[in-house]
């Protein structure tokens, strides 16, 4: 459980979703004029939550100096 909670990728990732998610309800808001929180919970539409997911998921291993990895195919 510690090493869960210490995955700092993951907990990037989960932020980044997040904030996808609720710049979403900030978009109905400003275009719609109406507050909507059910767009909380949709997949879907734009800004893309899984997008910001990856990317934050890739920026978290960054950060991590995981870019050596085989995954990134570099060779630093």
């Amino acid at each position: 459980m510690a090493e869960l909670l210490a995955n700092e990728p993951l907990w990037i990732a989960l932020a980044a979703t997040l904030a996808a998610q609720i710049v979403k309800i900030l978009i109905v808001a400003a275009t719609e004029r109406r507050f909507a929180p059910e767009r909380l919970l949709e997949t879907g539409g734009m800004p893309s939550s899984h997008s910001a997911a990856v990317t934050g998921r890739v920026l978290g291993m960054e950060r991590s100096k995981m870019w050596s990895s085989p995954c990134f195919c570099t060779s630093r």
